[in-house]
């Protein structure tokens, strides 16, 4: 039996083993007042694949990939922020997201941060993370050259970062949309 006593903390911290002991239909569409949603929680599990299956689970029994918080926090803020353990998972796991209808360009108002920020932290080389950079500059209205609490665009962050692949396929995506700076 698990040990875990809610779904929420067996989707945490536990193992799909321990998710699918304590699971009850009903369980993927948990969430709270904020929009929050146990989908959340299950792409912050830091161990990479539990955080792979258990998401997996729940996508598969029908938990809304669209959920994006008041603050306007989607599904790509934890999957980017615990991601960096396994970035074929977490490649995966975005294009699962990305096909279900997540919307990566959501902005997290408090900080107005782009969705995708969090991958310029990610130790990983950047031939490794190729293939997640294809998907994601892939994707039409990305929110480029909104600038931050801090005053930076995402391709100034990523430069910041020692990210030139990164940095050049953002150019070429302002150049290709013709994009224009934002406030």
């Amino acid at each position: 039996m698990s040990k875990y006593k809610t779904i929420w903390a067996a989707v945490r911290f536990g193992t799909l083993k321990d998710v699918i002991e304590i699971f009850k239909k009903g369980d993927e569409k948990i969430g709270d007042a904020s929009g929050d949603s146990i989908l959340f929680d299950a792409l912050a599990n830091t161990n990479s694949i539990a955080r792979y299956e258990i998401t997996n689970f729940l996508i598969n029994k029908g938990a809304d990939v669209k959920a994006v918080t008041e603050d306007g926090i989607s599904l790509f803020f934890p999957l980017f922020s615990y991601g960096w353990t396994d970035i074929v998972k977490t490649t995966i796991l975005c294009k699962t997201l990305l096909e279900k209808g997540a919307d990566i360009t959501t902005i997290y108002k408090k900080e107005k941060m782009v969705s995708f920020k969090e991958l310029f932290n990610i130790g990983a080389p950047e031939m490794e993370m190729l293939p997640l950079y294809q998907l994601i500059f892939s994707q039409p209205g990305l929110p480029l050259l909104v600038k931050d609490k801090w005053g930076l665009t995402v391709i100034e962050f990523a430069r910041r970062s020692n990210r030139p692949i990164a940095v050049k396929m953002m150019e070429d995506y302002v150049k290709k949309y013709n994009l224009k700076e934002e406030n």
